[in-house]
């Protein structure tokens, strides 16, 4: 599945299609590293995915609602004030922890680290595809080979995002000097990501201010918590409600577990 972002503020097709696409993930698979991947990468193509996993555990099916409850304390971990004192929250799901998705290995024919090392550029040149290994683009390649292509398929190449192993609770900031450093937003494009190993970085509020603020990167990519449930849109709070209720639904009560 290839998607792109066109930096379109604008309702299409296939951004009304996220919702529907990642609960299929969520119900036919088990393994936590495709469910990670999948919201990852809508998060890094559009805004508001936390309305599209609310949606999910209001709506979806019970077998994708547990999937994107966990990963919506996952990922937007302010939801949760128990968890606002630890250092980064770690993929949990039904009592096991799962690895975060694993990244691409350079697929380039003759590569000097033999294919061992994590591909950080995609190349959508279909024939270096072809002459690396005939296969069909987009080819994944490592820093080294980028290096070695980047005079003759440089306008072919693309940043790739890596894995988030863990999701922050403070700045990723290296220079942020507040002394309020929580985290509060997430952004994953490549601008700011390449400040933090190729991987989506965790701003607090003062961070997030001056990089996406009037005066900065107002196009990235980025999600910010529910502050104020009153300050969303109308759809985004019958969303989150329906979600409450649903879960409550699902939930066991306290004298039925007692009982047992």
């Amino acid at each position: 599945m290839t998607l792109s972002s066109d930096d379109c503020e604008e309702p299409t097709y296939a951004s009304e299609s996220a919702a529907a696409i990642i609960t299929m993930v969520f119900q036919h698979t088990e393994n936590g590293a495709f469910h990670s991947q999948i919201l990852e990468c809508f998060m890094s193509l559009k805004r508001n995915v936390i309305k599209d996993v609310l949606s999910i555990i209001a709506y979806g099916p019970p077998s994708a609602k547990s999937p994107a409850a966990h990963l919506l304390f996952y990922y937007w971990p302010q939801l949760n004030p128990a968890l606002s004192d630890r250092r980064g929250i770690h993929y949990k799901y039904c009592a096991m922890e799962f690895p975060a998705w694993p990244a691409i290995l350079c697929q380039r024919k003759g590569c000097i680290n033999e294919g061992n090392c994590q591909a950080v550029k995609m190349c959508i040149n279909p024939a270096l595809a072809i002459h690396s290994g005939d296969s069909p683009p987009p080819l994944y390649i490592c820093s080294d080979c980028a290096q070695t292509l980047k005079k003759d398929h440089g306008g072919y190449m693309v940043d790739l995002l890596m894995p988030m192993p863990h999701v922050s609770s403070v700045c990723e900031n290296k220079n942020c000097k507040s002394s309020q450093n929580i985290a509060v937003c997430t952004c994953f494009s490549i601008d700011c990501a390449s400040f933090n190993s190729n991987r989506p970085i965790r701003y607090c509020s003062s961070c997030h201010e001056r990089r996406h603020g009037s005066n900065g990167s107002i196009n990235h990519i980025y999600h910010t918590s529910i502050i104020d449930i009153w300050s969303c849109s109308p759809e985004l709070q019958r969303y989150l409600m329906d979600a409450i209720v649903s879960l409550l639904k699902e939930a066991t009560p306290i004298g039925t577990k007692k009982d047992g």
